[in-house]
């Protein structure tokens, strides 16, 4: 049985599609530790990190932990990816808490492109007392 071979330059075009494919709508997130976070935290699922818009929303005492960058394809990236991009991250670092700093979209005179967002992750004593 033969098969039909493509032109290696077609084969590029076809492996590169498919990649970038991959990536479209894909957000990637950091974390980088506070000094004064505490040292034995235990990862969180991401649907137990709540999401405040700012510390006077927080019911509950907290310590800070980290501060997490998210980045995304403008096009493709909705703010709600980059919350669940952020708590995901922020339960990865033992984090029970998020609150939203700014997201915001690049402008044509910014040397990025896309979406961005900042958050501050916390520890919150739960449950409140």
């Amino acid at each position: 049985m033969r098969y039909a071979s493509l032109p290696f330059g077609a084969l590029v075009c076809l492996l590169l599609l498919v990649a970038g494919g991959l990536l479209v709508g894909c957000a990637s997130s950091e974390a980088t530790i506070l000094a004064n976070a505490p040292e034995n935290r235990s990862p969180v699922a991401p649907s137990n990190v709540a999401v405040y818009s700012d510390t006077s929303a927080v019911g509950c005492e907290y310590t800070r932990v980290a501060m997490v960058s998210t980045t995304g394809n403008v096009d493709n990236v909705s703010d709600d990816q980059m919350v669940a991009d952020a708590k995901e991250k922020a339960g990865e670092v033992g984090a029970n808490a998020l609150i939203v700093s700014s997201i915001r979209e690049s402008t044509n005179d910014s040397a990025f492109s896309g979406t961005q967002g900042e958050f501050l992750a916390l520890l919150e004593e739960r449950p409140c007392n």
